[in-house]
């Protein structure tokens, strides 16, 4: 969504996906932004999906970024992805 350079760190990634989230002025904005988040291959990335699903208009989105995050990052955090996966299902 960003278009975010590759040689940037997923922590400044993950900062610049918060900046725009902050700066989404509706809730479809912040579906893109939840979307392009969904390509962000780390923890933090993760988390931040997730403090989304209760968000009734961007849960969904949210759970999309969640599942497409985990896949993405499984073999390299297995035990955390695991996890965070169960905390959903429970």
């Amino acid at each position: 969504m960003l278009g975010l350079d590759d040689k940037l760190s997923d922590k400044e990634k993950i900062e610049l996906y918060t900046s725009a989230m902050n700066l989404a002025a509706n809730a479809a904005e912040k579906k893109k932004v939840l979307s392009g988040l969904s390509d962000v291959q780390s923890h933090d990335a993760l988390e931040m999906a997730l403090s989304y699903l209760e968000d009734e208009v961007l849960s969904r989105e949210a759970l999309t970024a969640v599942i497409k995050i985990s896949e993405n990052i499984y073999s390299k955090y297995p035990d955390q992805t695991r996890y965070t996966l169960e905390k959903i299902i429970e």
